[in-house]
């Protein structure tokens, strides 16, 4: 079965569908293309609430969700687990299935 492909995915800050959205991500941009060029960590991430999501990841946001494109790389953190951040890099989008390469380090 060949799914429709898209090359941009969405992360979101809390759950998606029914009940109270808690957020439990925050995200930091990234510049780097790839996992292995990945050096330095962020200390500064943005929640759902954050004022300046909007200047970070642009209107390609909205108040749950980040986009993101193929190829791109993200940070990610639980809010109730701040001490571990994921680095994730977007490999493809089909349909409603996310592939995402990532590792897990702490800051």
């Amino acid at each position: 079965m060949e799914y429709w492909r898209t090359y941009a995915g969405w992360f979101y800050f809390s759950n998606v569908g029914a009940g109270p959205r808690i957020p439990r991500w925050e995200f930091a941009p990234c510049a780097e293309t790839s996992l292995t060029s990945v050096t330095r960590v962020p200390t500064d991430f943005c929640d759902s609430s954050d004022p300046r999501r909007l200047g970070v990841f642009g209107n390609s946001s909205t108040t749950n969700a980040i986009r993101v494109s193929v190829g791109q790389i993200l940070f990610a953190r639980r809010t109730d687990e701040t001490n571990r951040i994921y680095v994730l890099n977007l490999k493809e989008q089909h349909g409603n299935k996310l592939v995402v390469n990532y590792c897990v380090t702490t800051p």
